[in-house]
């Protein structure tokens, strides 16, 4: 593309309009001096880039859970910006910037016939470490000719994750006045390497499983590296004059590294008042009941056996919804329930709500607390205090509760209203009793639906 040179020429001021009271006179520079514009590709990048895991193969695992990627760029004057006259205009504006970045991000594509999704996975953020990142004079590696080493000159250095889900390496150095030096050959050199690094637990998020690096070729997580120049260094990450790249392998595993939470209803016993099978207590008829409760009784079982690292408590959080908004609004538990309790090995009640009042316990081994508007109740305990099933990581917990039915609490007066109730347990894993994050994938949730209703039942002979 051929370099376009415009110039610009104005007399010194304008002059007044008349009639329009404070109106000021424009000008330009405060003189005559005609202004120059130059229009054209100016600039060009050699951008590439390398990946590899930290044992050489496309299977992450929790021996194999880095990434080392290497990307180089040569930003340089075209030709014809260098034939145009561009390396004089650019030692002459002080003012003028180019600067340059570094970004990158996955191609992720989990199964034939899908398309890929680009960018980080939002549950598993990665560790990001700096093994070199310097910027050299001209166009080759040449360790006499670094301008800046960036990483070296700030060991506070970090990679930044973006909010358009990409890690940027960001370097903050106007190159202009090198890119305008002839010895330079009107280049410099960006040259960076680090550390992907995913937590065991968090690799099945980023990296898609399939049974071998031979099935399905296309399926798997690339590496897609990003070198972008701009004038405004705020404005980079956005930047239209950009060069990708893309690593030639797609990462992936065999495991499905995270927990499972499953929540049931269990079996009531047939009597009398229980005809309809082994689990009518998920359905409450009022008119049958009367202004009274309806008893409940469910079970977690945790299943955290595939996890890689695993903590020491566990978390559980109860809540509750209902049909009327379609399930999006937490309610008010102790409006719903009596008698909530949540018990663990021998039977050993972990989490009581009582006549509307909630247990909160605070001990070494078992933690209770409630959110402030009462629609969330957690349980944080010791995986000493749970039963386990079977193999080890797989914990149970019994939970039972008493619903409220009747007209006397369901009316316009006290706003509860009939309908199909979620009840919603999530489980996590934590280092300790007061970790703030929870063990990475180590989260899960589960639901049932019971109803509460007011219906009129008839034979139809």
């Amino acid at each position: 593309m051929n370099i376009y040179h415009i110039e610009l020429n104005s007399a010194g001021k304008f002059p007044e309009v008349e009639g329009q009271n404070g109106w000021r006179p424009n000008e330009v520079r405060g003189s005559n001096l005609p202004v120059h514009l130059l229009t054209g590709t100016l600039y060009e990048t050699n951008y590439e880039l390398k990946d590899v895991s930290s044992n050489g193969t496309t299977k992450m695992s929790s021996h194999n859970n880095y990434l080392k990627v290497t990307m180089d760029a040569v930003v340089s004057l075209t030709d014809n910006a260098v034939l145009a006259g561009i390396p004089g205009n650019m030692q002459s504006a002080g003012t003028s910037t180019i600067f340059q970045t570094f970004m990158m991000t996955f191609d992720t594509k989990k199964a034939e016939g899908e398309s890929s999704v680009i960018g980080l996975n939002e549950n598993a953020y990665p560790d990001v470490t700096m093994l070199s990142y310097k910027i050299y004079r001209g166009k080759l590696t040449d360790e006499t000719k670094v301008l800046k080493d960036i990483y070296s000159s700030n060991s506070g250095y970090k990679a930044e994750i973006s909010g358009t889900n990409l890690i940027e390496l960001w370097n903050r150095e106007n190159l202009i006045s090198e890119l305008a030096k002839a010895e330079n050959e009107y280049a410099v050199k960006i040259h960076t390497m680090f550390n992907v690094l995913y937590d065991s637990n968090s690799l099945g998020y980023q990296f898609p499983k399939k049974t071998s690096a031979q099935q399905n070729l296309d399926i798997g997580a690339k590496v897609i590296g990003y070198s972008n120049i701009s004038s405004n260094s705020a404005n980079i990450t956005y930047s239209e004059t950009s060069w990708p790249d893309m690593g030639q392998n797609r990462y992936y595993t065999e495991d499905d590294n995270s927990a499972v939470l499953t929540y049931n209803a269990t079996t009531v016993p047939e009597s009398s008042e229980n005809i309809a099978g082994p689990y009518s207590s998920l359905g409450i008829n009022a008119l049958e009941v009367g202004n009274g409760t309806r008893h409940i009784d469910t079970a977690i079982v945790y299943d955290t056996s595939a996890l890689k690292a695993t903590g020491e408590y566990i978390e559980f959080t109860i809540k509750l919804s209902n049909r009327t908004d379609n399930y999006s609004a937490p309610l008010a538990i102790s409006k719903y329930f009596k008698n909530l309790q949540l018990r663990g090995a021998d039977d050993e009640v972990l989490l009581k709500l009582d006549d509307g009042t909630l247990t909160l316990t605070d001990t070494s081994q078992v933690k209770v607390t409630r959110n402030a508007d009462g629609t969330e109740y957690r349980v944080r305990v010791h995986k000493s205090k749970l039963s386990t099933l079977g193999q080890d990581g797989v914990y149970t917990a019994a939970v039972s509760y008493d619903v409220y039915t009747g007209d006397a609490r369901f009316n316009d007066v006290n706003g509860l209203a009939y309908s199909n109730y979620m009840v919603t347990v999530s489980g996590a894993l934590y280092d300790n009793m007061n970790s703030a994050s929870f063990i990475p994938s180590s989260d899960s949730y589960d639901h049932i639906i019971y109803t509460n209703a007011r219906l009129r039942s008839q034979v139809i002979e």
